[in-house]
């Protein structure tokens, strides 16, 4: 069972502990096991760990997979690449990503999911330096909704303290989704949406499908060869001209 740490008690210095938390499953409804495929010289699991490491503000990279056997394949990975791993519910997905928090004594999460390979090191960077200089103040920075970054390019950043708050409180559906209850009552949180410098309406980056998974693959591979580090800028070059 979780342990809970509750009233600021995770708090143990004036420097807080930045962990990025990689949320990742082998039962996606839409396209099953989809972070075990190939995915650039390597799994796609293997991609984003690698490519979110490049981060110079967070402390720590942990996947959060589920207690279910089937995710038995995303620990061993973890395992062989010296990557944390921290396993909990399937469906109460804040526990899990709280769980994973705690394991690493983090006080801010920066939160993931493993089919959003495109994500990097500088983006989380982008919206950690939005943060931090509104922390303990801030709950929840992201460019979300409506910010004008690519669909699949997301990056939240939460307070864990806020996140541990709001468990008794969400909804089966706002527990599955993290932020959802941050995100459907703002008025009762301190938050900053991060905009995009350009807006790219048109740009979907997250692979839920086969046809996805072929059409962004070879996109990846594209910038992946040139530069395993691409950044939003060598995106939106490839798909605009």
């Amino acid at each position: 069972m979780l342990e809970i740490i509750r009233n600021g008690e995770n708090m143990r210095s004036d420097t807080p502990k930045i962990a990025i938390i990689i949320q990742a499953r082998m039962n996606s409804s839409r396209l099953p096991g989809k972070i075990m495929m190939e995915w650039g010289e390597g799994t796609m699991l293997e991609r984003i760990v690698q490519r979110v490491s490049t981060s110079h503000l967070s402390d720590a990279i942990i996947v959060a997979t589920t207690d279910s056997a089937v995710d038995d394949a995303v620990e061993a990975l973890c395992t062989s690449m010296m990557v944390d791993c921290y396993r909990g519910s399937e469906h109460l997905v804040i526990n899990r990503i709280v769980g994973a928090a705690q394991k690493c004594r983090a006080d801010i999460v920066v939160r993931l999911t493993a089919d959003n390979p495109f994500v990097d090191g500088s983006l989380i960077d982008l919206c950690l330096n939005e943060f931090l200089p509104r922390y303990p103040e801030i709950d929840y920075a992201a460019n979300v909704d409506d910010c004008g970054f690519p669909f699949g390019l997301f990056v939240e950043v939460v307070k864990l303290n806020t996140l541990i708050g709001i468990m008794d409180d969400a909804t089966a559906e706002e527990a599955e989704h993290v932020t959802l209850h941050i995100r459907k009552h703002k008025d009762q949180f301190t938050i900053k949406n991060i905009l995009a410098k350009q807006r790219y309406p048109d740009i979907n980056l997250s692979v839920d499908t086969v046809e996805d998974r072929v059409r962004l693959l070879s996109v990846f591979s594209t910038l992946y060869k040139k530069n395993p580090n691409f950044s939003l800028n060598d995106i939106a070059n490839l798909e605009f001209n």
